[in-house]
């Protein structure tokens, strides 16, 4: 089964998965649909890395703008994971 690491990369280039996601704000919600989908993480992992990303951990600003134009200000959106890419 692929972790978290596998999780942000899938959904940075999948829009179809990324689909499925961009509703949930439940962070058990998203760990339980990610398993189904085949992806194994806590709800701490994934809360982990979610501060680390609005905190500019990953290279990122947390403000929308040019560099993030699809930035949400929702702490558990998972499309906060990661940065700007062609498919946003």
């Amino acid at each position: 089964m692929k972790g978290l690491k596998e999780f942000i990369e899938d959904l940075a280039k999948d829009n179809k998965l990324r689909e499925k996601f961009k509703d949930l704000r439940d962070v058990k919600e998203i760990v339980k649909l990610a398993k189904k989908e085949g992806y194994e993480f806590t709800e701490d992992e994934y809360m982990d890395k979610q501060m680390e990303a609005v905190s500019g951990g990953m290279g990122s600003p947390c403000v929308q703008g040019p560099q993030r134009p699809g930035w949400k200000p929702n702490l558990l959106d998972p499309s906060n994971l990661f940065g700007p890419t062609e498919n946003n």
